[in-house]
């Protein structure tokens, strides 16, 4: 099982740490992918308004780099089994694209029972197009 915990605000990276997180998890693998990656699609069900835990961690632990080097496009698939619960998360999203200066290439969300439809397909194709 993957572990990654969230940031801890201790700002170790930022002073003895020189960018580097005081914790040893499985974040240390994604560094690296991070540090090389142009394009970032965040996929995630939606818990509560806002992004899953899973995917809060790794993007909170980015704060020791501060963003990705090389990401210009970023997207976004999120789910629910609820309507109407997607503007949290949809405005985190925009924050983080602004934040690191990456292009919003798109975000398609989708209730359960619309996950598999032909709809839902064609949105992400086309989403997969401006990438």
């Amino acid at each position: 099982m993957t572990w990654i915990a969230g940031c801890l605000a201790c700002e170790y990276c930022h002073n003895k740490g020189n960018g580097a997180c005081i914790q040893k998890d499985d974040m240390q693998e994604l560094y690296p992918l991070m540090s090389e990656a142009e394009v970032l699609v965040l996929a995630a069900p939606i818990y509560y308004f806002t992004l899953c835990a899973q995917i809060q961690a790794p993007i909170q632990r980015m704060y020791c780099v501060n963003a990705p080097a090389k990401v210009k496009k970023m997207a976004m698939l999120v789910s629910s089994y609820s309507p109407g619960v997607y503007n949290g998360a949809i405005a985190e999203y925009h924050d983080i694209c602004n934040y690191w200066h990456a292009e919003d290439s798109g975000i398609v969300t989708a209730m359960i029972d619309e996950q598999k439809t032909d709809a839902t397909k064609q949105k992400i194709a086309a989403l997969v197009g401006n990438l």
